[in-house]
């Protein structure tokens, strides 16, 4: 299995003509390197379509407790997630039951009035996306032990050391590699070759459209609720 140094740094570098024969990057090189992929990684993890999964997970809620917090160490351990998809409550006595939760906005949360009360089950569900926890509150407070399905953006992984391995869907080695590129020439004084520029922007086009999610039609698509529709008459 290929190395970020061999799979993404190294081609980048040659991409802005900082290797050449007989000379490899020194250490300083690597490290800025890494420092700047990172970053990219980063950022990259806040656009919807450069996010190649959303993993569904489910975690056990607590009778009469509104609040979880979500990340490493959190009330449910697991990678803090960018953002909530979709949410479910999977009943405790029917767990193949699957009741969908409106994923509240901040701003639709705070308008909302919530005055403190228990349910059978809750509704709806906002997340606050603080660090390095984030906070999963639900409304109206459950009054059983059901289960929390999430589906939830995951973060780009960000990597320790330039030896670190790399597992990458198709496509993504190129695309990060060629912008990861076009961040480093300029730190480094280096001209961006307009071929290479093309190869980023292309690159990443591809990805952003395997990513793209899949529209559903339906009649009230079209304005049609309550309505027949003829294709005779349009």
């Amino acid at each position: 299995m290929a190395t970020v140094l061999d799979a993404l740094i190294r081609p980048a570098l040659r991409m802005i003509g900082q290797l050449g024969p007989g000379r490899g990057a020194g250490p300083a090189e690597l490290v800025d390197a890494l420092g700047v992929l990172n970053r990219m990684l980063d950022a990259w993890s806040t656009e919807r379509l450069n996010v190649y999964t959303i993993r569904p997970d489910v975690y056990n809620l607590i009778a009469g407790q509104q609040t979880y917090t979500i990340g490493p160490g959190g009330d449910f351990n697991a990678p803090r997630p960018v953002r909530i998809e979709e949410a479910n409550l999977r009943p405790a006595l029917n767990p193949d039951q699957r009741v969908p939760l409106e994923v509240k906005s901040g701003l639709d949360w705070s308008r909302q009035n919530l005055p403190p009360v228990t349910s059978t089950m809750p509704g709806t569900l906002y997340y606050d996306a603080q660090a390095p926890l984030g906070n999963i509150r639900l409304w109206p407070v459950p009054l059983y032990a059901d289960q929390l399905e999430l589906f939830t953006w995951q973060q780009l992984g960000q990597f320790n050391a330039v030896s670190d391995t790399v597992a990458l869907p198709p496509g993504y080695a190129d695309a990060i590699a060629s912008n990861l590129a076009c961040k480093l020439a300029p730190e480094w004084g280096r001209p961006i070759r307009p071929d290479v520029y093309q190869m980023a922007v292309d690159s990443k086009a591809r990805i952003q459209s395997l990513n793209t999610p899949a529209l559903t039609m339906t009649p009230d698509s079209f304005g049609l609720k309550g309505r027949g529709f003829s294709i005779l008459t349009g």
